[in-house]
């Protein structure tokens, strides 16, 4: 053996060459400190987008192909949360739109006030397609005072006898007054 073979376990006495262990273990705990939180982990320490009012879209699916003549019917419900500690907002239009654009519904025929960290949902039931794949939902809200924009998404769900589906698609901002960070 030379000075220069790096399988001898003489020259490289490492307590893992025999177990095999400490080196995964070694090795996950650089990556989880050099690599940082995943990519899809939200930055809970960045300033929340404030503002006075807004609209947004929110992509809904009343059907989704399984098969190229087949289609799974879907449920969707909007669900809307404030998430400002302390400011309430108003919704004042909550509507839902099929793939061409064309209005389908009103949710709301009064404003609905939410407090802080409250929420509110609105149902379109599986047995109304109208929507199809591209349908949507379009929320307006407004507030006295700069709040922060609530989360907002829309969820699917849908299945045959022991077969399930289920997914979210999150909300868009799509105009803004009086927008400000803090």
């Amino acid at each position: 053996m030379t000075d220069h073979d790096c399988s001898s376990s003489k020259r490289f006495h490492l307590p893992f060459r025999k177990t095999g262990l400490l080196a995964p273990t070694l090795l996950t705990g650089v990556l989880a400190v050099f690599t940082g939180p995943p990519a899809w982990a939200e930055d809970v320490s960045a300033p929340c987008l404030r503002a006075i009012s807004e609209t947004v879209y929110v992509p809904a699916l009343s059907r989704i192909h399984t098969q190229e003549r087949d289609k799974q019917p879907l449920a969707s419900t909007l669900v809307i949360h404030n998430v400002d500690p302390i400011h309430s907002i108003e919704l004042t239009a909550v509507s839902f739109h099929d793939e061409t654009g064309k209005h389908v519904k009103a949710f709301l025929a009064a404003p609905l006030e939410l407090g802080p960290f409250a929420s509110a949902d609105f149902l379109t039931e599986i047995r109304d397609d109208r929507g199809g794949i591209g349908a949507n939902y379009l929320l307006e809200w407004t507030s006295k005072n700069a709040s922060c924009s609530p989360e907002v998404m829309a969820i699917m769900i849908g299945g045959n006898g022991t077969h399930g589906i289920s997914f979210s698609l999150s909300g868009r901002v799509i105009s803004r007054d009086g927008e400000e960070t803090k």
